[in-house]
């Protein structure tokens, strides 16, 4: 097991988690005005129920944006650290983490399709608008937390794959 190939593979991974952060930021900043024209909609109409849910999204992306950039920076200069000193060690508590993540992940995925299908679908049922939309709203809500996972599930796989590559060496 080469240290050096273990860890270019996780600061590829950071990279792509900073990169992430970076646009979950930016898209919570482009959300915010469209979470005050939905306030500010008539009263109990369609697009102020999507206000609701729509304002999670905006949490989530802000305030895990946040994280991914002030948190995976340093955790891969610690990482470092402890490869250099036992990788042998770190490579198999990392290697059990990445997969752990992988199975949550694909557990995530499916469960954000199955809730944002059945938001979707519950919208149908409702009469009043504003009930229709915190429906519509909370299926958007999914969709938007399934691009997220779906990226960071991605950037998992190919951490994973390359943990086991140079785990064959």
């Amino acid at each position: 097991m080469e240290k050096t190939e273990l860890i270019q593979h996780f600061q590829l991974w950071t990279r792509g988690e900073i990169e992430q952060g970076k646009w979950m930021i930016m898209t919570a900043v482009l959300f915010i005005p469209v979470v005050a024209l939905l306030f500010k909609s008539s009263e109990m109409s369609l697009g102020q129920g999507m206000a609701i849910p729509i304002s999670f999204l905006l949490a989530v992306n802000l305030c895990y944006g946040t994280y991914l950039l002030s948190v995976r920076g340093t955790d891969v200069q610690k990482l470092q650290e402890q490869i250099k000193k036992h990788p042998a060690q770190v490579f198999k508590v990392e290697y059990k983490k990445v997969q752990k993540d992988n199975n949550i992940y694909k557990i995530l995925r499916l469960t954000w399709v199955v809730l944002g299908a059945i938001f979707a679908l519950s919208s149908l049922f409702f009469l009043k608008e504003y009930y229709k939309g915190i429906s519509l709203g909370f299926a958007v809500l999914c969709m938007g937390l399934l691009v997220v996972d779906t990226f960071l599930h991605n950037r998992n796989i190919h951490l994973l794959d390359g943990l086991e590559h140079t785990m064959q060496q």
